[in-house]
């Protein structure tokens, strides 16, 4: 079995390997491990992307006879509609295309969030989004990208405003929105 090398550190490829490497590994290995393998997942996920977009083109789900793409995906793929749409539309953003680097090494949480926006951004702008996805939390790049779109962060709300009000149903725990 090949090994894979990084920064002098041998990485374990499969769950079996990494169960009996983990309990002799030490805090540089394992991140270097860990973000080795949070790589590999992100890369997975477009590539996921990419051949559900595909099958919608080629309208996969009317051959098997469902109602639409996204009963086919929950039914034939077990994923969720969201879960499909976030898919779609990390791939369909084309930024694996310039910038498959910087995609790579943005935390999951954030990548969709950067897909969504990048379309609406300038190159130097995505470029500058993408390096702020990578170091950033979830909450702070939520904000950021707030900012971008002209809206509040939620960081800067003083909560000073109007406030809705909503009731919680005891049957099904919805919560509904007073009049």
């Amino acid at each position: 079995m090949d090994k894979i090398i990084i920064q002098g550190e041998s990485i374990p490829k499969t769950l079996r390997e990494t169960l009996s490497w983990v309990g002799e590994s030490n805090l540089h290995s394992r991140a270097v491990a860990f973000d080795y393998h949070v790589g590999r997942g992100i890369e997975s996920y477009l590539i996921e992307g990419a051949i559900l977009a595909k099958a919608e083109e080629e309208k996969d789900w009317e051959l098997l006879q469902y109602n639409n793409f996204f009963e086919w995906a929950e039914h034939e793929r077990r994923i969720k509609r969201t879960q499909a749409q976030r898919m779609l539309e990390i791939f369909r953003s084309g930024l694996h295309d310039k910038y498959m680097e910087l995609i790579l090494q943005i935390p999951f949480t954030n990548l969709y969030e950067a897909a969504r926006i990048a379309k609406k951004l300038s190159e130097d702008q995505k470029v500058d989004l993408l390096h702020t996805a990578i170091n950033t939390t979830e909450r702070q790049f939520k904000d950021h990208t707030r900012e971008i779109e002209g809206k509040l962060p939620t960081d800067k709300c003083l909560h000073d405003g109007k406030f809705d009000r909503f009731k919680k149903c005891c049957k099904c725990l919805k919560f509904i929105k007073e009049d």
